[in-house]
C-alpha cells in the first residue's frame, strides 16, 4: 500500500475530511488531496505530524523509505568536475505555463536530485539554491513545451527579456519579463492564445516577486538565453 493510500484510509478511519486534516496540520485541502495520490512523502516534519494525529509510527507510514527533514530547497551539492546535484521539485510544485497556481497552497517536496553542469547556472550560486521544476501548460509554447523540465537560478537578476518564474498576486507562472518605460512590468506569454500580464509600477512591489531566472530547458538540453 502506498503512502497516499495509507493516508486516505487513516483519514477516513478517523472521520476527517481532507479539509479537516489540512486544518489540523496547517496545509490547504489541495495539499492533502495531492498527498493522497503520492507513493511516498519525503518530509519528516509532516510525517511526524501525521503519525501523531493518527497514533501510528512514522515507520508504518513510510515502510522504511528514505526520508529527510523538511528543507524545501536544500543547497546544491558539488559532485566532481564542475557537476552539481540540484533538487528536482515534485509534481505538486509544478510551475504553471498557463494561468498560474497558488504557490502558498503547495508544500515544496524534493522528488530527487539531478546532476547538471555547474555552468548551466549561467551565474553565481549565491545563497538561494537553484532548483529544477516541471512546467504545466502551453503559454510559453513553442519555446517551452508542456511537461518540460526547467533549471531555475534564483540568484540571477530578472533582467529585461529574460525568462523568469514570476510570483504575481500569489500565483506562480513562467513568463518573459519586460520593463516598460513608465516603470510598469509586463509578463509576456510566447503563445498568442494567452494575454500578457501588466503590473503597474506602483503595484509591483506589493504583488510581484520572482522565484528565479530560467537558465536551461532540460528537456532540450539548450540554454534559455533567448529574448522576446
Amino acid at each position: 500500500m502506498s503512502f497516499g493510500e495509507k493516508l486516505r484510509a487513516l483519514r477516513k478511519g478517523k472521520g476527517l475530511s481532507q479539509e479537516g486534516l489540512g486544518n489540523l496540520i496547517g496545509v490547504h485541502t489541495n495539499t492533502i488531496h495531492k498527498w493522497e495520490h503520492l507513493p511516498r512523502l519525503n518530509d519528516l516534519d509532516r510525517l511526524e505530524q501525521l503519525a501523531s494525529i493518527f497514533g501510528v509510527s512514522v515507520e508504518s507510514l513510510t515502510e522504511g523509505a528514505v526520508i529527510t527533514p523538511s528543507q524545501p530547497l536544500q543547497n546544491i551539492r558539488p559532485v566532481r568536475g564542475g557537476v552539481i546535484e540540484v533538487p528536482v521539485l515534485g509534481p505538486q510544485c509544478t510551475a504553471c505555463c498557463g494561468e498560474g497556481f497558488n504557490l502558498s497552497d503547495i508544500d515544496a517536496d524534493i522528488m530527487r536530485y539531478e546532476l547538471v553542469p555547474e555552468e548551466w547556472l549561467h551565474g553565481p550560486k549565491g545563497d538561494r539554491p537553484p532548483y529544477i521544476i516541471y512546467v504545466d501548460g502551453d503559454s510559453m509554447k513553442p519555446l517551452i513545451e508542456d511537461g518540460e523540465r526547467i533549471l531555475v537560478n534564483p540568484n540571477l537578476d530578472p533582467q529585461h527579456g529574460r525568462i523568469v518564474v514570476a510570483c504575481w498576486n500569489g500565483y506562480t507562472m513562467v513568463r518573459g519579463i519586460h520593463y516598460e518605460r513608465n516603470g510598469d512590468i509586463r509578463l509576456r506569454a510566447q503563445n498568442p492564445a494567452y494575454q500578457d500580464v501588466t503590473i503597474s509600477a506602483n503595484d509591483a512591489p506589493h504583488v510581484l516577486s520572482f522565484g528565479g531566472v530560467v537558465t536551461e530547458f532540460l528537456g532540450r538540453a539548450r540554454p534559455a538565453r533567448g529574448f522576446f
